[in-house]
């Protein structure tokens, strides 16, 4: 049993939620309003622990929660649900999900074994937790990508003959599975009619991507002996000039964003 100082003569219950996918305050302000738009439910989001708090006037199952996170563009299940005893304002009582299952599952499928005890080699980290360690794997394969990209494209004097097809193919890595999760968010943030931090991080290093491939491909940058030095206006001074390649700010603002 656990007490809270808050009234609870009109409350039904207290839900918490864990919310997967949100990187930013917008994501926040999403799923709130999508959960406090149901009658009777006041949410508040954390992004920090990717979780929500609900506190409940009028009965709610799990599935009309959950639906309200999953049509912000969001996953989640429920950690744990509340109820007031009645017996003196503030109480409350913890009310588990029945042991041996999942929380928040579509129809609660028993843990193998049975049981309330952890499967042998379940995952028991919160989603933060998981997305935090997957985030720094795809940062360290990322940094160690985008050094010699960077190095090859700043530095005339190493652009050996062919440079810029080992810049293409180190960057296309990082610009894909490093920057996936952007990806991820700004095409679920595009399903649901909205935008995001992740859309304008995914926009700039796809077009950045896109163009070098073009410049590459087509543009004539491909040509090996090609070399590109920074100017501050790159036409500058060249009657035939070739299309610059970008690949290296693609993969500086993954990385970079990654590390943030």
């Amino acid at each position: 049993m656990s007490t809270s100082t808050e009234p609870t003569a009109d409350l039904v219950d207290e839900v918490d939620l864990s919310v997967e996918g949100m990187t930013c305050a917008s994501c926040v302000n999403r799923v709130e309003k999508k959960l406090n738009k149901l009658p009777g439910v006041r949410a508040t989001v954390n992004l920090a622990t990717e979780s929500a708090h609900v506190r409940l006037t009028e009965p709610h199952d799990d599935a009309d929660l959950l639906g309200a996170v999953e049509s912000a563009g969001y996953t989640g299940h429920v950690t744990g649900r509340r109820t007031p005893t009645g017996e003196r304002p503030g109480t409350i009582v913890e009310r588990p999900h029945p042991a041996g299952t999942q929380p928040g599952e579509a129809g609660e499928q028993p843990l193998a074994g049975g049981g309330a005890d952890q499967a042998a080699g379940e995952d028991t980290s919160s989603p933060a937790e998981r997305r935090a360690a997957d985030l720094k794997r795809r940062l360290g394969v990322s940094a160690v990508l985008a050094t010699p990209v960077t190095a090859l494209s700043m530095v005339p004097a190493l652009q050996f003959p062919g440079w810029q097809w080992v810049v293409m193919a180190l960057t296309l890595p990082v610009v894909t599975w490093g920057a996936w999760p952007f990806h991820t968010s700004a095409f679920r943030a595009a399903r649901h009619g909205s935008s995001t931090m992740d859309t304008l991080v995914s926009l700039g290093v796809l077009a950045a991507t896109l163009w070098s491939l073009w410049a590459l491909l087509l543009g004539g940058a491909g040509e090996i002996g090609m070399r590109m030095e920074m100017q501050l206006f790159p036409a500058q001074g060249a009657e035939h000039h070739l299309p610059e390649l970008y690949f290296e700010v693609a993969a500086v603002v993954t990385t970079f964003l990654l590390a943030g």
